[in-house]
C-alpha cells in the first residue's frame, strides 16, 4: 500500500541518507491467469515500482542527478507464459519511458532491465524455460530462414 511504500523508503533515506539509485524489484509472481493472479501482479509489480517511484522520483530531481531502475523480465516481449505476469511487465517498460522522458531534464536515468529465464532442471523454470525456448526458436526461424529481417 502506498503509506508502507512511502514510510519505508522514508526510513531508508533517514537511516542512510540520501537515495542516489532505487531498483524497483518486487514481484508478485502473478502466474494465475484469474482475477487473484492479476491483482497481485498489479499490485505488487506495477504499482509497487510506481509508488516507489513517486516518492523517490522528486528527491532525485531535487538533487539533478540519480537514477530509477524498474527489473522487468523478456516475458514482457515474448508473452511464454502467465498473461498477468507479462502483462505486467510489459507495463513496467512502458511506465519507465514516461517516466524518463518527464525526469530527463532534471539529471534522473530511469532504465528498465529485463532479464531472461535461466534455464535449470528445477520446478517452475524448467517448464517455463522450455516454452520460452520452443517459442524463440520458432521466432528466429520464421523471420531469419531466408538470412533477412
Amino acid at each position: 500500500d502506498q503509506a508502507q511504500v512511502a514510510d519505508f523508503i522514508t526510513r531508508v533515506e533517514d537511516d542512510g541518507g540520501p537515495i542516489d539509485v532505487l531498483v524497483n524489484n518486487a514481484s508478485g509472481f502473478g502466474t494465475s491467469d484469474d482475477e487473484a493472479g492479476w491483482q497481485t501482479g498489479f499490485e505488487a509489480d506495477l504499482m509497487g515500482t510506481v509508488r516507489a517511484s513517486w516518492k523517490v522520483a522528486p528527491w532525485l530531481a531535487e538533487q539533478g542527478s540519480g537514477s530509477i531502475v524498474h527489473v522487468s523480465s523478456t516475458a514482457a516481449l515474448e508473452a511464454p507464459g502467465s498473461p498477468p505476469y507479462s502483462a505486467i511487465k510489459a507495463a513496467l517498460i512502458s511506465h519507465a519511458k514516461n517516466l524518463a522522458i518527464s525526469l530527463a531534464a532534471r539529471g534522473v536515468r530511469v532504465n528498465t532491465i529485463a532479464p531472461g529465464c535461466k534455464c535449470f532442471p528445477y520446478r517452475f523454470s524448467r517448464i517455463f524455460c522450455t516454452k520460452t525456448l520452443r517459442f524463440r526458436n520458432s521466432y528466429h526461424r520464421f523471420y531469419f530462414s531466408n538470412g533477412s529481417w
